[in-house]
């Protein structure tokens, strides 16, 4: 018998697996946004000039380059235990997702969801002025001239009252050649910050006691929700809802080994920082594997694919609002 307990005991020791003393750094996101309205002038056959205003509303993600975050991996494991750990990060060092197999607890999983509010186009506003059509006409060689007005908000954290917009640099020529003829309706974007933060739906479970037992934390921070809201002449022509990420954090546990069974625990996120994936799951030699995880389809800010498509949209913005001035200034030449 002391023969057959050397040989298991050796066979335990030469088996583990312990994991690498390493701490895995990562950055929280910050939200920023680009406000644009694109603006087309054109003149009826009754010298009535025809503006179209049409907003656009994106966000960007981009990692935070303060303090990282960090996570000790040697913490996960103990002397008796296989570990597979798979850290991923997006290209500016935001977490990507994080994967764990070890023996220990798991949890249940509850969803979690985000929500854009559509965009609203502005309508088009008509006044009487001959002197200006005639500038329209010969700025525009005949077709209708486009400005486009731009905003930058670098911090969504905070409230920004109702702020005029500046003119785009490319439009500044035909905007200065008929500021004087025309007057303009009065553009305004404002950013309201949500007074409470959006509740965070995967959190340890109250019964779980002392932190300290629940596992090794993985350190997320916590999101508001920002309305930014466009306005022409005060009256509202579009708004849009962007997940923020803010300072105040909340940690999910990757639970510890133990000697018997085996647990798994892998989370995703978004650009934003919020999980779109979370599953944990348990294995003992009395229970089956428990396995629970929710997936939610992100409406946040493009990735460098799809800021190219960003731009593609604009242009078929401007092309389809020069067509509508068009086509309500000269609906016979409507096509």
């Amino acid at each position: 018998m002391k023969i057959l307990l050397a040989s298991v005991s050796s066979l335990l020791l030469a088996g583990c697996a312990s994991t690498p003393p390493l701490v895995y750094k990562y950055y929280p996101a910050k939200a920023t946004a680009q406000v644009t309205v694109t603006q087309t002038i054109d003149c009826d056959a009754d010298k009535h000039l025809v503006i179209q205003n049409t907003p656009s509303i994106s966000s960007t993600y981009t990692s935070d380059r303060g303090r990282p975050f960090e996570f000790d991996a040697s913490k996960l494991g103990g002397v008796f235990t296989d570990n597979d750990l798979t850290f991923a990060w997006y290209d500016d060092g935001r977490l990507k997702s994080f994967n764990s197999t070890v023996t220990g607890q798991g949890e249940a999983i509850v969803k979690s969801a985000t929500t854009l509010l559509p965009l609203i186009i502005g309508g088009a506003a008509v006044t009487d002025d001959t002197v200006a059509c005639n500038v329209v006409a010969s700025r525009g060689s005949g077709k209708p001239v486009t400005i486009v007005y731009e905003w930058a908000l670098a911090d969504l954290t905070k409230a920004v009252a109702p702020t005029a917009p500046t003119v785009s640099e490319n439009y500044k020529g035909s905007h200065d050649a008929l500021k004087n003829v025309i007057s303009f309706p009065l553009l305004e974007a404002r950013v309201d910050v949500a007074a409470t933060e959006s509740p965070i739906l995967v959190e340890p479970s109250a019964s779980t006691g002392n932190a300290g037992n629940e596992g090794v934390p993985l350190t997320l921070a916590r999101t508001t929700v920002a309305t930014i809201s466009v306005t022409k002449g005060k009256i509202p022509i579009g708004k849009s809802a962007v997940i923020v990420p803010t300072s105040q954090t909340y940690a999910l546990y990757a639970p510890h080994g133990a000697l018997f069974g085996k647990v798994t625990f892998s989370i995703q996120l978004n650009e934003a920082g919020v999980p779109t994936l979370v599953s944990y799951g348990k294995t003992s030699s009395a229970a089956a594997a428990l396995n629970s995880a929710s997936a939610l389809d992100s409406a946040l800010s493009p990735n460098d694919a799809a800021q190219a498509n960003a731009l593609k949209a604009q242009a078929d913005v401007i092309a389809q609002t020069t067509r509508l001035a068009n086509c309500q200034a000269k609906p016979s030449e409507c096509k």
